[in-house]
């Protein structure tokens, strides 16, 4: 788990994960067009975004990186960079003048149908 692996060996937090997994499920969340018409899903989940971006920020500051790139794995890693910059599908029309506020949290639906979403 993620939690024990950032926190270490922790007796309760196993018991913590599990009852605040079952406290989500019970929420019984549920998603609904404006009419009020019930879209099914198979799952509805809450995602905390900073705690995500800490994870992140940890597990980048647990590792030493004593490997140098060689010039040659530099110059591939570029020439992939440049590759995914000219796909149309990687690119916006207006490039972001500032960096991105996350929102503190995303919502993540699996739909049972995506036709239904209008």
């Amino acid at each position: 788990m993620r939690a024990e692996y950032l926190l270490g060996p922790d007796p309760t937090l196993r018991a913590d994960l599990v009852a605040a997994n079952a406290y989500a499920e019970g929420l019984e969340l549920e998603l609904r067009r404006e009419d009020g018409a019930l879209i099914e899903t198979t799952d509805i989940g809450i995602i905390d975004t900073h705690y995500l971006l800490a994870v992140a920020d940890a597990a980048e500051h647990d590792h030493d990186y004593d490997d140098e790139l060689s010039p040659e794995q530099e110059a591939e890693i570029e020439e992939l960079v440049a590759e995914i910059r000219e796909d149309a599908r990687w690119t916006t029309t207006a490039e972001p003048t500032e960096p991105r506020q996350m929102p503190r949290f995303q919502i993540q639906i699996e739909l049972v149908d995506p036709a239904d979403v209008p």
